[in-house]
């Protein structure tokens, strides 16, 4: 784990471009196999880094694992996130409006029903 001292950018940088070297490597492989792109996953990454640093910086945070675990744990974090969103605007795009989805008055549908059922029912009535 790498403590940050706020006066040191320098040690920041090192910091960072570490993380890059060692676990954006293990994150776009595990975003690929979720079945993300090269993009989602700069982008995730991204989201985790900030989101790490941040944590990093406040004075009480004191991580119980390494800084690969607690980003990787991060970035599946951020990818599940990220499906969701995705997911979910597809879904809502894909939805196509139809009269079998547009809502009848009760009444008018019960009518339909009985209708359909046959007209002993409606008879019945």
């Amino acid at each position: 784990m790498i403590v940050f001292d706020e006066q040191n950018t320098q040690t920041r940088e090192l910091a960072i471009i570490q993380w890059y070297e060692e676990v954006f490597p293990v994150a776009a492989l595990y975003i690929k196999r979720k079945g993300g792109e090269l993009e989602e996953a700069k982008e995730v990454f991204q989201q985790a880094i900030v989101l790490y640093y941040e944590k990093l910086m406040l004075k009480d945070f004191k991580p119980q694992v390494s800084d690969k675990a607690y980003l990787m744990g991060i970035v599946k974090k951020q990818w599940l996130k990220h499906r969701q969103q995705v997911v979910g605007n597809e879904r809502i795009e894909q939805i196509e409006i139809s009269e079998d989805n547009i809502q009848i008055p009760l009444t008018h549908k019960l009518l339909l029903y009985l209708q359909k059922s046959g007209a002993k029912c409606m008879n019945l009535l």
